[in-house]
């Protein structure tokens, strides 16, 4: 049993901490929650007292980072905060966009515009005082994909190329030892198809449309060559494709007879005849959950087959 006189000083210790160091045992600032869950509609946490600062965050990012005061203002100073600081720090990139905000010392917001990522990310929010520390999990969601509001191609920028030829197949035909002729069966469209790419200004890539709208990038009209102009035929595409290979029109099964003479050594070159245009696009997008819009431009690249030359050379041995 403890002695009365170290009673007394046992209880007299606990009165000066409590005197000299209020907040650790009289407010407790602990969060109503320590995970949260952010979509669209953001989450809020809710805090017991007033005596707490944002010290640090970590998560699986890498993106440009800020901190600004309630008006937007940078505050120029980094993590941990004080607990006097108002303020929001904010993370972003091309496919991030989010914040985690003390608007109030006892509330702490976190909303989400923009996670293009395919999975959710995962941060950790470590807040407290000089005695103490309590980490709240935030998990923000992957936002809605975008859409293509409207895509417009600059035609009086257009250049179309049309007298181009491509060797799709190249043999050799030994007939010197023959009293009669060889025939051979070519098919000068089986390997034909149209080429496509999208050619985006600011280093974007196929990926990175994939991010924005999807993996099944949107379909968007792509022009055709009509009369050595560009025309809209119906013809479609994804949008944002680094390379593409679509159906030409062309028969793969279309056979044409080759002969080679007796007595004759030739190599037997087939090359397609193809249409080749470039035309710089702009494409205007928007997201159905967070309303914001975004603008891509570049140069669409197309080269179609459209008919076939099968040339004849002699082989020099």
């Amino acid at each position: 049993m403890m002695k009365p006189y170290k009673i007394i000083y046992f209880l007299l210790a606990i009165s000066v901490m409590t005197a000299c160091n209020p907040g650790v045992f009289i407010d407790d600032f602990s969060p109503d929650t320590q995970e949260v869950t952010v979509g669209k509609d953001g989450a809020t946490v809710k805090f017991g007292a007033d005596n707490w600062a944002i010290l640090y965050i970590d998560g699986n990012y890498s993106y440009s980072r800020s901190i600004s005061d309630s008006e937007g203002n940078p505050i120029g100073k980094n993590l941990p905060l004080d607990e006097d600081d108002l303020a929001t720090i904010s993370v972003q990139d091309d496919f991030h966009d989010f914040s985690i905000e003390k608007k109030d010392r006892r509330s702490l917001e976190f909303v989400m515009n923009e996670n293009m990522d395919d999975s959710a990310l995962e941060y950790e929010v470590v807040v407290g005082n000089r005695y103490e520390e309590k980490s709240i999990r935030a998990t923000f969601l992957p936002s809605a994909k975008y859409v293509i509001d409207s895509l417009v191609y600059k035609f009086d920028k257009a250049a179309v190329y049309s007298d181009n030829v491509n060797l799709v197949r190249s043999m050799k035909v030994n007939n010197q030892s023959s009293s009669e002729p060889a025939e051979i069966t070519l098919y000068p469209y089986e390997a034909s198809y149209r080429k496509v790419s999208f050619l985006s200004a600011g280093g974007w890539t196929q990926t990175s449309y994939e991010k924005i709208f999807g993996r099944n990038l949107p379909d968007v009209m792509i022009p055709e060559v009509v009369d050595s102009g560009l025309e809209d035929t119906g013809t479609k595409c994804g949008f944002g494709v680094e390379s593409a290979e679509l159906d030409s029109g062309l028969d793969p099964a279309m056979a044409v007879k080759v002969s080679i003479n007796a007595g004759e050594y030739k190599r037997v070159d087939v090359y397609n005849c193809v249409d080749i245009y470039t035309v710089p696009f702009t494409a205007y997008a928007s997201n159905p959950d967070s309303g914001k819009k975004r603008v891509f431009s570049g140069t669409l690249y197309s080269e179609k087959p459209f008919d076939y030359i099968i040339l004849k050379r002699n082989v020099e041995e």
